[in-house]
């Protein structure tokens, strides 16, 4: 993901919006490029210091952002988790009808 399309991402991040492989690229990319996580952390702060009772300062608001984007990582990671199981397990259900429909096959074939 180069710049301008992580700047694309930037609202669709925030609104929880993106795909999961769209927001591992965005993840990946904003940990690489300093002005683009800039642009996030200012977005991010502006968006969040409007919703707060109490004033936080930027370092708790760096802080917020971190911790948002460690759970989205962790989101991300534990999506791809989930798809192999189920990838798992579809082909061993897969192999399991395979098999009984060629023991079915030689008992048919034998009586």
């Amino acid at each position: 993901m180069n710049c301008k399309e992580a700047m694309k991402c930037v609202r669709p991040y925030l609104d929880r919006t993106l795909e999961p492989r769209q927001e591992e690229e965005f993840l990946e990319h904003i940990r690489g490029c300093r002005e683009c996580y800039e642009e996030l952390e200012l977005t991010f702060t502006l968006e969040h210091s409007g919703q707060q009772e109490e004033d936080l300062s930027i370092a708790d608001m760096r802080g917020a952002l971190e911790d948002d984007m460690e759970r989205r990582e962790d989101g991300v990671k534990m999506f791809y988790r989930l798809m192999t199981g189920r990838y798992a397990l579809a082909t061993l259900a897969f192999w399991s009808v395979v098999i009984a429909l060629a023991v079915q096959f030689r008992i048919w074939i034998t009586l």
